[in-house]
């Protein structure tokens, strides 16, 4: 015989085991207050004994017994234990409609046996005075039979609203629909987390005998006997309050901003600084959650990259009209990074990971890969711009032999060409003596701790020692020793240098050498002219590596830049200068490029002598 939602009757073992530990049924589960269960237990508030009135879901249990919770309509089979273990397992297992409340209730009078993700939501409760909000229950299925509140964890029909999602009743229409029950709809109040949860309300008909339709979990609304018609409430994310979410997304840009890993929401100090930041229990003070581990790693993340590509959209745009450049930015020869540059600015488009060998061939057919399959038309794309290493100069005359790219002009990046001048000046035999003397100079200050507090009686100033930076950081020593070349000179001549007794042959060979260069007027002359012959390329290197855009004025810079550096040079031999001058000219190549000399042309601050200049320089 067939039951009434169309099922066959249970009558065998594979039968039995349907719907065991089974999540929801459709079938109306009656509350039987007459099962013998553990009453005293407070978890008995949330969970409800009794039977499925359809036999196939009553199946596997004793007499046909189970258990329900009136926060999620979740089917439970076991005791107290069970319903425990409902409440507490993994965040993706556990009843989605508890909230700390409830939490409260079940684990507040023995805390050695709460879980430890919740400690911190109770202790935050539990300093709050009783009948504070913040106790309040979610909505409960078969409230008539609901056990008594603890004290301070008061249990409501209607949760106090927050937002403006509370269920709300249809309004009746007319003919034979006006005889229906008033069907609930909208959804609960999203700081409780709660899913597919009809709430009865006092407009609401009564449900005899205890009687709650629970197939609304199937995705439908339905109908029980004697009882309202129930529409399943709609949940667009796992959060619906505008502001929880907007303070989600400021502690998102937060994480990704200050670089740290998505693991900090699980510490404990965390969720502790916001309770110390918004106290619990001040009038009017917003309590949003706070995100955890999945959200911030997947819809969060998810949700501040659409985020970045509304702001990349309009500069993207931009090149239709404008035009753009490529720019690549290769390190360790594996990782290659592309941006693409507009009248608004550059962005982050894409990375290629790079393996093999990387040789022109190889290197180039990466590059027409990536251009082609941009979001980007190739007739909008201008120019390429890459460092100018040698084989970046051999993969452009192979890139360029596609007919699709010729178009692109390859541009060398002017502060990586900087870059390069300093580092072949820094190659000159006289040059690497003078910064290998004024590097002894910096390390000997900064490893020895006596001459680091005398140092200290002259100045409060520190020498700086080269590092990996972006660049030029053997000049910025320099410029550091030439600032403290007054205090270096007295600190040599003091007795507290003079009469320091160094603990090793080294130090003391290493100290000579410290007191033979500070004290030598020539030496310092030299460095001091070194210097401020570097220091024009540097000039030109801090100009370049800004966001303002210099092509049509760089080939005038680097004369000016030229003849700055030769002019600091004047008391250096001949044989030196002209040492100087061959690395100039050998990196001036870079700037012949069609690109550059165009744009010099074009430049309104040359005036009307720039085709005489071009012209006398040799580049026409």
């Amino acid at each position: 015989m067939s039951h009434p939602n169309g099922k066959a009757a249970a009558d065998s073992s594979n039968t039995a085991k349907q719907g065991h530990n089974t999540k929801t049924f459709n079938s109306p589960f009656k509350v039987d207050p007459a099962i013998d269960g553990k009453r005293d237990d407070p978890v008995w508030h949330f969970i409800a004994g009794g039977r499925y009135l359809y036999g196939s879901t009553a199946a596997g249990r004793k007499s046909g017994h189970r258990c329900l919770c009136r926060l999620c309509g979740c089917s439970i089979c076991g005791g107290a234990k069970a319903a425990k273990e409902h409440f507490s397992k993994s965040e993706k297992f556990r009843c989605e409609a508890a909230t700390a409340a409830v939490w409260h209730t079940i684990w507040s009078k023995d805390m050695a046996k709460c879980p430890k993700d919740f400690i911190s939501a109770i202790e935050a409760l539990q300093i709050l005075p009783n009948g504070h909000p913040k106790f309040q229950w979610p909505p409960l299925r078969f409230p008539e039979d609901s056990a008594v509140p603890v004290p301070g964890a008061g249990a409501a029909e209607v949760p106090i609203p927050v937002s403006d999602s509370s269920p709300t009743l249809l309004p009746a229409t007319t003919g034979a629909a006006a005889a229906d029950p008033p069907i609930l709809t909208g959804s609960l109040d999203p700081l409780y987390r709660t899913r597919g949860i009809a709430v009865a309300q006092s407009a609401a008909p009564a449900s005899p005998g205890g009687l709650l339709d629970v197939g609304i979990l199937g995705g439908r609304a339905t109908r029980g006997r004697d009882q309202g018609t129930y529409r399943q409430q709609v949940v667009t994310s796992y959060y619906s309050d505008p502001l929880e979410h907007v303070w989600h997304l400021q502690i998102m840009r937060f994480i990704v901003k200050s670089g740290m890993t998505f693991n900090c929401v699980k510490l404990e100090s965390f969720k502790r600084m916001f309770t110390m930041v918004i106290p619990p229990g001040v009038p009017g003070a917003p309590m949003p959650k706070l995100p955890t581990y999945h959200p911030v790693r997947t819809t969060l993340l998810d949700e501040l990259d659409a985020e970045v590509q509304k702001c990349v959209r309009p500069l993207i745009d931009t090149a239709r009209e404008h035009g753009c450049t490529i720019m690549t930015d290769i390190r360790g020869q594996t990782m290659c990074n592309y941006l693409v540059g507009t009248e608004l600015g550059a962005a982050y488009v894409a990375t290629d990971v790079m393996h093999g060998k990387k040789g022109a061939t190889a290197l180039a057919t990466s590059w027409l890969k990536r251009v082609k399959s941009m979001d980007v038309d190739l007739s909008d794309i201008t120019a390429f711009v890459t460092d100018s290493t040698g084989v970046n100069v051999a993969t452009t005359e192979v890139f360029q032999k596609d007919e699709s790219v010729k178009h692109i002009f390859w541009i060398p990046c002017v502060a990586h060409v900087m870059d390069l001048n300093l580092e072949d000046n820094g190659g000159i035999d006289w040059v690497a003596a003078r910064i290998a003397q004024a590097r002894l100079v910096t390390r000997f200050f900064k490893r020895h701790g006596h001459a680091r507090e005398v140092l200290e009686v002259f100045s409060k100033k520190t020498l700086l020692l080269p590092a990996k930076t972006r660049f030029g950081t053997n000049v910025i020593m320099m410029q550091r020793l030439v600032d403290l070349r007054g205090d270096l000179t007295q600190l040599v001549g003091d007795d507290r240098w003079r009469e320091t007794v160094w603990s090793t042959n080294k130090i003391r060979k290493d100290a000579a050498e410290v007191t033979a260069c500070i004290g030598f007027r020539p030496w310092w002359e030299d460095f001091i002219a070194l210097f401020k012959m570097l220091e024009p390329i540097m000039d030109m290197l801090r100009l370049v590596d800004n966001d303002t855009r210099h092509i049509s004025k760089i080939l005038r810079r680097y004369e000016v830049m030229i003849a700055s550096c030769l002019s600091a040079c004047r008391g250096i031999d001949r044989e030196e200068q002209d040492a100087i001058l061959e690395v100039f000219d050998r990196r001036r190549i870079m700037f012949r490029t069609p690109a550059h000399t165009t744009a010099m042309l074009l430049d309104p601050d040359v005036g009307a002598n720039t085709l005489a200049r071009v012209s006398a320089l040799g580049f026409c």
